[in-house]
């Protein structure tokens, strides 16, 4: 969605679908939009592949994007394809020499307006008839000539046509047909493990074509953060909303690394502990995957975005998550982290130690929203430490107990790691 300056007026909606559910969708989106003033813009067919095959029917090879506006007021900038210098030189090959500007002509006489084909124009002081139809009208005309006395062309039977020239080519209009965006391969650098992560030129064209500086981009299933970084470029306002913590943790991720500090400073996080009160509402969630939720805030809160969080349904073996921890040669060892919401005791602690043994782990973090019993503390440290000389220069503990009051107040895990939770 791209709102324009003040919140309260939606001016375009974008929908990304695929062909099996467009034409349902689209019906939705009409009763929607239509019957409330809105319209019905664009269907944009997006070629995202080649690669697609099949023996029974044609290739699928391409998405839906639906286009839709609630105000009549909503912005459109037109968007054009690229052009290089040799197509450039090819599409403008006269020299206009009073000026030293290359151009190309285009008929000042058109089909499509035949309702003023029996009207004349007057040009260079004659009186010009045509039985086709005028591009402009006398006014418009006249105002172009006085912008640039050596707008028009003459051929060589006395018919006028008009200059475009290369110094002001933007490139051909795009229509409803892109086929220059391909989708991202498994080798692309934009790859951030999302099987629906769109290429960020997509996104790119999108908000050009709807939204201009300053204006609020809204993204309410923003997934990797493709909307949110493109429109941070774009000189966009933003708002990205998604369901789960892992999601907003990449995107201030990919935010931390791509532009300077200041940018994450001032973002707004919503809906996530800010207090041990909210912490322990949502590790209290009935549902499973609300309270999953909370893992997943207490491993990348605490490990700063540098953990991978373990998605297994069923039995995790002991482990929600794991970062990595530079070993000699450059080999990894894993760092594991347990996370428990409820009641916690010295058991605790020895099943994490035998997980570490099992895993062949250097490190074991143990993160609780009760705090520690003595007994646990004491199984902690009596577990040693981890010690590597040639990469280390102090020893680390090999299990380290951490609360979420703690990470409230600001602990995070303090080993340099190698693994990008982006990748």
């Amino acid at each position: 969605m791209i709102y324009c300056e003040k919140y309260t007026i939606l001016c375009s909606f974008y929908l990304h679908c695929d062909p099996t559910e467009s034409h349902y969708l689209k019906l939705i989106l009409d009763s929607i939009f239509c019957s409330r003033n809105g319209s019905f813009l664009s269907e944009i067919i997006w070629k995202r592949s080649i690669h697609v095959l099949s023996r029974k029917y044609f290739n699928i090879t391409n998405d839906i994007i639906f286009l839709y506006c609630k105000s009549k007021n909503h912005k459109f900038n037109p968007q054009f394809e690229s052009i290089n210098t040799e197509e450039l030189k090819k599409s403008f090959p006269y020299l206009e020499k009073e000026t030293g500007r290359y151009y190309s002509s285009y008929g000042l006489e058109i089909y499509s307006n035949n309702y003023n084909k029996h009207e004349t124009r007057i040009l260079d002081g004659k009186e010009i008839n045509t039985l086709i139809g005028w591009k402009w009208a006398q006014k418009s005309l006249d105002e172009k000539i006085a912008k640039n006395p050596y707008l028009i062309y003459w051929t060589k039977n006395g018919r006028p046509r008009y200059k475009i020239y290369a110094d002001e080519y933007k490139g051909k209009k795009i229509g409803n047909i892109w086929d220059d965006i391909p989708s991202l391969s498994s080798t692309s650098k934009e790859r951030l493990g999302y099987p629906t992560q769109k290429p960020e030129a997509l996104l790119e064209r999108i908000i050009k074509a709807s939204s201009n500086e300053g204006d609020l981009i809204l993204d309410a299933y923003c997934g990797c953060g493709t909307t949110v970084t493109v429109a941070q470029r774009l000189n966009r306002r933003w708002i990205g909303i998604d369901i789960t913590y892992q999601s907003i943790a990449l995107i201030m991720k990919r935010l931390e690394d791509n532009y300077p500090s200041s940018v994450t400073e001032n973002t707004e996080q919503l809906g996530i502990p800010k207090d041990y009160a909210s912490a322990k509402a949502l590790a209290e969630k009935k549902n499973d995957r609300t309270r999953k939720e909370f893992e997943k805030w207490a491993i990348l809160t605490y490990s700063k975005n540098r953990a991978i969080i373990n998605e297994k349904k069923g039995s995790d073996k002991g482990i929600d998550g794991l970062s990595y921890i530079f070993s000699e040669n450059n080999k990894r060892e894993k760092i594991i982290f347990q996370v428990k919401s409820g009641k916690v005791n010295s058991s605790h602690i020895r099943d994490l130690r035998g997980t570490i043994e099992r895993e062949v782990a250097a490190i074991g973090i143990f993160i609780t929203l009760e705090n520690p019993t003595k007994d646990m503390e004491s199984e902690a440290i009596s577990a040693g430490f981890y010690e590597n000389i040639n990469i280390y220069t102090r020893k680390i503990n090999r299990i380290k107990i951490v609360t979420i009051k703690q990470i409230l107040k600001g602990a995070h895990l303090d080993v340099p790691t190698v693994v990008n939770i982006l990748k």
